[in-house]
């Protein structure tokens, strides 16, 4: 998998000529280098045009699912602007209508059908360089449950 697929180090248009090569991506992205700022800028300006709050979260998980340098930059930059959309209270109506905007599931689930079984579950998350751990009984997270796990 090259860098433009893997969205932990995907700087979407800014890869310049010389990475695109090196990275095997030539004409896999279009031909223009777009800087990371003026992706940050473009960004901000498809979150404002978005109608309402849960569109704009919606945006979000979309940008963080393709391009985390690009979203990462964009919540730091604008942190006073984007934090109730990212954390309460528009994740939590986010989680009411999971199955509306859920795309591509997000962390590792092991369920009581694993017991017995939990070493293959945990050697199926594709990542080894794991830094933080989060472990939850399914039941409540934000106050609004975890809704669907």
């Amino acid at each position: 998998m090259h860098r433009s697929q893997d969205s932990g180090r995907n700087k979407g248009l800014s890869f310049s000529e010389e990475e695109r090569r090196a990275e095997g991506v030539v004409g896999v992205l279009p031909p223009r280098v777009v800087r990371i700022g003026e992706q940050v800028a473009m960004g901000l300006n498809m979150l404002r045009a978005k109608p309402n709050d849960f569109e704009r979260e919606n945006f979000l998980t979309s940008l963080w699912q393709s391009e985390k340098i690009v979203f990462f930059k964009l919540i730091l930059e604008n942190l006073e602007e984007t934090m109730t959309i990212i954390y309460t209270p528009t994740v939590g109506q986010a989680c009411y209508n999971m199955e509306l905007v859920i795309t591509h599931p997000r962390g590792l689930w092991v369920s009581i059908r694993d017991k017995g079984s939990v070493r293959e579950v945990l050697d199926s998350w594709p990542h080894r360089d794991v830094g933080v751990i989060v472990v939850t009984d399914g039941e409540r997270i934000l106050g609004v449950g975890d809704l669907g796990a």
